[in-house]
């Protein structure tokens, strides 16, 4: 018996100013968003197994990718939940390229990094999400998706290769957690947990859209 739960991150999003959009309202996804949360579409119809159910971020971006995948797959249960929103960073809402004064400002304002995440918070609730999607999956090839973003899902990859006490581990010893994670998330990626036997490691698979 396999069944899967699906970590789709949010397609491409409109952003003219180049921000670190992060969790501010407001970015959409673009026209090639679109398509490539229909090509997505596609590659669960073809390779996802029985999707049962989708979730989301509550962000916009994953909102309008899940009700694509969810068009095109087919009437199954959508829900939004919180666990799968993007990292909370102090550098919402700066510049994407280096501006030195503005980052420094936030940098050494004790109050603006505490708005940061820990990652072995966001690797957790992650976790936990794709645990509760996984106790509804009682069919051989039922799958569930969860839309999320590139940083979620990168600590879910690394939760689930390594364990969540690798995180612990990494604070001790002063070590970021990123160093652990392998593997792509490109945009509106589908990065596949293949569940074989329940408590057990799951196998891993990927896809990306060409465009």
């Amino acid at each position: 018996m396999a069944v899967f739960v699906h970590l789709v991150r949010h397609g491409d999003v409109h952003n003219p100013e180049a921000l670190s959009y992060g969790r501010l309202p407001g970015f959409h996804l673009s026209e090639l968003g679109r398509q490539q949360a229909l090509d997505t579409a596609s590659y669960l119809r073809a390779f996802g197994g029985e999707v049962t159910s989708i979730a989301s971020s509550p962000l916009e971006r994953a909102q309008q990718t899940a009700d694509i995948l969810r068009a095109e797959i087919g009437d199954v249960p959508a829900r939004t939940d919180e666990r799968l929103i993007e990292a909370s960073s102090w550098r919402d809402g700066l510049p994407r390229a280096l501006a030195p004064l503005a980052y420094a400002r936030r940098y050494f304002n004790p109050a603006e990094r505490r708005k940061s995440e820990l990652p072995a918070e966001v690797a957790r609730r992650m976790a936990q999400a794709v645990h509760d999607a996984l106790e509804t999956l009682e069919r051989d090839g039922a799958a569930a998706v969860l839309v999320s973003h590139q940083s979620p899902i990168a600590l879910t990859r690394v939760a689930f290769d390594r364990g969540l006490d690798v995180f612990d581990q990494a604070r001790l010893a002063r070590i970021t957690p990123w160093v652990y994670a392998r593997g792509p998330c490109d945009l509106a990626s589908v990065t596949t947990l293949v569940f074989s036997e329940r408590g057990a490691k799951p196998r891993m698979r990927y896809f990306a859209p060409a465009l």
